[in-house]
């Protein structure tokens, strides 16, 4: 902050600058000096990476123009003292602040530029990455989500029982020599009178599924005779995960239990300050469990996504979070404890290819390995851009008290803006000696654990 020397004057020679985080490499500032001492602050004690990079202005320089970059020395201080040196002009320096640490402590950038001039940018950014044991990113197979059967004018719907696609709970019957799946399957999830909503069907248990199953070969296979189809072993898998799964609750955006209320009616684009203020806002809660899932426990995520219309608030949309990437920046240089903030949910897709009956992109694409792994953003994945202003307290914390709070938006990949985030839950393993009665919210009881392990394996969980 700059210091007063005389009456109503500000010391503009004030040799360490601020520097505020940035939304992108873009922002950077320009310097016309040859040397810059700049005081760069985190406010998060969550952890994540602070990249502080040169800027991307005049990269090629006009014919017989000297590259700026040139000679350049850039150094970087850490609140421990520790210094780091920037080896390469075009990647800029990563510091990773652990979980816990106080992140905001002030990072001291020294700059030497023979040149005169300089570009420098401060970012901060958090990613999370579900993985397998062995490290490599777990990625969830995409699933189409089966919805309750109903006679259309062209038929019957594309469902579990009732469809000329798909005849999963037929053919198991055959494999398995086993009777009742399909009748219970017709009384329980059917809707032939239309008194469900459209979009009410099998998501919750095959989100689970698509984390707990290993992913089934895309050509299907056959056991005993009889073919299953991609699809149709992914409709097995969901059955048996709805019987056995037990859910442990992360992260919940209010206590409701209901899909109706001014937190389910509305969106965050329509009273940004409501929902920031109120005492189940939900980003604080948000952000730590996913800093706590995903860079500790390792487990992807079954997230309520919500419609992604953004025009039936009641929806209820299941999807399994395998990736998350939070950037903070701030506006005020002089106030780094208030930060805007953006977090991308990735997550698997349900969306089914008329085409050939299958589900697009099997599974889920990403590629690299760990904490590096890079994501294409296609018509394949389901994904969340959540934007919110958050404050943070002295101690590194969110300040939940604090009128600052604001979620702005939560935007689809269509552009439009939704609802938020309704709840996030795990699901650790199937116990053997778990079962749901017969109901017509629960997994189909005909289908037997022991059966669909012969077809699908579990994979090693985190």
């Amino acid at each position: 902050m700059s210091t007063i020397v005389a009456p109503n004057m500000l010391n503009s020679l004030e040799v360490v600058k601020p520097l505020r985080l940035m939304p992108s490499r873009r922002s950077a500032i320009t310097v016309k000096q040859s040397f810059g001492i700049h005081r760069v602050q985190v406010p998060s004690n969550l952890g994540g990476t602070l990249v502080i990079g040169l800027g991307i202005d005049d990269l090629v320089p006009p014919p017989g123009t000297k590259d700026w970059r040139d000679g350049i020395d850039f150094k970087v201080m850490d609140p421990h003292g520790f210094i780091h040196a920037m080896k390469d002009p075009l990647q800029p320096l990563r510091l990773e602040i652990p979980a816990g640490r106080r992140g905001n402590g002030l990072f001291f950038v020294y700059m030497n530029a023979p040149s005169g001039k300089y570009q420098l940018y401060a970012r901060f950014v958090d990613v999370g990455q579900a993985r397998n044991p062995d490290g490599t990113p777990f990625i969830p197979w995409n699933f189409w989500f089966f919805p309750y059967s109903r006679t259309t004018e062209a038929g019957p719907d594309a469902t579990a029982w009732a469809s000329a696609q798909f005849r999963p709970l037929e053919k198991y019957e055959k494999a398995f020599g086993v009777t009742g799946a399909v009748e219970w399957e017709r009384r329980f999830h059917s809707d032939l009178h239309k008194s469900r909503k459209h979009w009410a069907g099998h998501c919750d248990d095959a989100a689970p599924a698509s984390v707990l199953f290993a992913p089934p070969p895309s050509e299907g296979l056959t056991h005993n005779g009889v073919h299953f189809s991609c699809e149709e072993l992914k409709l097995l898998a969901a059955e048996v995960t709805a019987q056995h799964k037990i859910s442990f609750a992360k992260w919940i955006m209010n206590k409701e239990v209901t899909t109706v209320g001014r937190f389910h009616e509305r969106k965050p684009s329509d009273a940004p300050e409501e929902f920031g203020t109120a005492p189940e806002e939900g980003i604080a809660e948000l952000l730590e469990a996913l800093r706590q899932q995903f860079e500790g426990i390792g487990d992807a995520l079954i997230m309520d996504l919500r419609d992604a219309t953004g025009n039936e608030f009641d929806e209820v949309w299941n999807h399994a979070v395998f990736r998350y990437e939070t950037s903070l920046w701030q506006s005020n240089v002089h106030e780094p404890d208030l930060v805007e903030g953006q977090t991308i949910l990735y997550a698997n897709a349900d969306a089914l290819d008329i085409d050939n009956m299958t589900c697009r992109g099997f599974p889920a694409e990403v590629h690299g390995t760990g904490r590096t792994a890079t994501v294409s953003l296609t018509s394949d994945k389901t994904w969340r851009v959540l934007r919110y202003r958050i404050r943070y307290n002295r101690f590194g914390g969110i300040d939940r008290d604090s009128p600052d709070q604001l979620w702005r938006s939560v935007v689809s990949p269509s552009g439009e803006k939704v609802h938020v985030p309704r709840y996030a839950a795990t699901f650790n393993g199937l116990p053997h000696d778990v079962r749901h009665a017969p109901r017509p919210d629960g997994g189909n009881p005909h289908v037997l654990r022991e059966h669909i392990l012969e077809l699908l394996p579990l994979r090693r969980q985190p």
